[in-house]
């Protein structure tokens, strides 16, 4: 499942804390709904991380979202309203942003095979991503006058401390219900299982890269046909 918002914020440097500070609200909203979530039963247990894409630079526009892995017999329209309901009341109500906030926006697809966990939780676990957008905004800033490209670093200065600084102490990982391993409905490895558990991935790993090998061999000698 992917937890987004229709839209982005604006990162206002000048107060980069307090600023940062507004990201908070929204990552919150997927928490206490999760949590909800959970409480209520409509699904087991929930696994997700918060990340912020940094959509541009000059101005920095970023979007607070999470990604998350649902265990559940189905999450069908009924779940999905509900998670909906509980998003748009934290953000009214809870996180005091009033009727002026971003619109939640939620897909989810089902995963089906060992392989296709593997790859959504490789997906997951990943740095936040500066360097795209702050090229794009370097090639624009190096054809003007000396003063765009020191805005454009004082910018990304600004921003990575206003990340660094809500994020310290914060988990960017989560989990409640049956994928939190101290819960007694823990539906994952076993700690004495563990070790199994890692040649098995071991394996998927593998089987990845002669797929990946095979399919570039392939193209290969298709574009040399």
């Amino acid at each position: 499942m992917t937890g987004s918002f229709v839209g982005e914020l604006t990162f206002d440097a000048s107060g980069a804390i307090q600023g940062a500070y507004e990201w908070l609200a929204y990552w919150d909203a997927y928490k206490a709904a999760f949590v909800n979530w959970v409480k209520r039963k409509s699904v087991r247990g929930v696994f997700w991380v918060e990340e912020l894409a940094v959509n541009s630079m000059l101005p920095t526009k970023v979007l607070p979202h999470v990604h998350a892995i649902v265990e559940a017999d189905v999450v069908g329209e009924a779940e999905l309203q509900e998670l909906q309901e509980n998003l748009h009341s934290n953000l009214r109500s809870n996180l005091d942003l009033g009727l002026d906030h971003m619109e939640p926006n939620v897909e989810a697809r089902q995963i089906d095979t060992a392989r296709s966990l593997l790859d959504r939780i490789g997906y997951m676990i990943k740095p936040i991503n500066i360097l795209t957008a702050y090229q794009k905004a370097w090639n624009r800033a190096s054809f003007n006058n000396r003063h765009r490209a020191q805005q454009l670093n004082s910018d990304t200065t600004d921003l990575v401390l206003g990340y660094s600084h809500i994020t310290t102490r914060r988990n960017k990982i989560n989990v409640k219900g049956s994928l939190d391993p101290k819960a007694g409905c823990f539906v994952g490895i076993a700690r004495d299982e563990r070790d199994d558990h890692r040649r098995d991935l071991a394996a998927i790993r593998a089987e990845a890269l002669d797929e990946y090998i095979e399919v570039a061999v392939e193209q290969e000698l298709e574009e040399a046909a």
